[in-house]
C-alpha cells in the first residue's frame, strides 16, 4: 500500500475526512504517528454539525497540526473495538517543513 502525502509547514491543519461507519460500529482508529512532530485529534465539533440523514453514519475529521520539522507516518484504522482485524487501513506519510 502506497502511502498517500502531506505537506504541512509548522502550525499549519489540515482536516483529513474520513467516510463514516459508526452505526455498523466501525470506528477509524488512530494506529501510530510521532506525537512531537504532529498532533492528531478528532474533530467533535464538526462531527456534531455535520449531522447525517438517519441510519447514516457521520463521516469522521481528523486535524493533523505541523508541530516540528521532520518526517512521520501515520496509520490509521477502521475497525469494531472487539474485533482484531480491520476492515480498512489507511496510511500517509507527513512531512512538516
Amino acid at each position: 500500500m502506497k502511502p498517500k502525502l502531506i505537506s504541512l509547514s509548522q502550525g499549519d491543519q489540515y482536516k483529513l475526512h474520513l467516510k463514516g461507519h459508526s452505526t455498523s460500529g466501525y470506528e477509524w482508529q488512530i494506529k501510530n504517528s510521532d506525537d512531537k512532530i504532529v498532533s492528531v485529534k478528532k474533530d467533535l465539533e464538526i462531527l456534531t454539525i455535520l449531522k447525517p440523514m438517519p441510519g447514516k453514519s457521520p463521516d469522521g475529521v481528523l486535524i493533523i497540526q505541523g508541530l516540528s520539522t521532520g518526517m512521520v507516518k501515520l496509520t490509521i484504522e477502521l475497525k469494531r473495538s472487539w474485533e482484531n482485524k480491520p476492515e480498512e487501513i489507511k496510511v500517509y506519510k507527513i512531512t512538516v517543513r
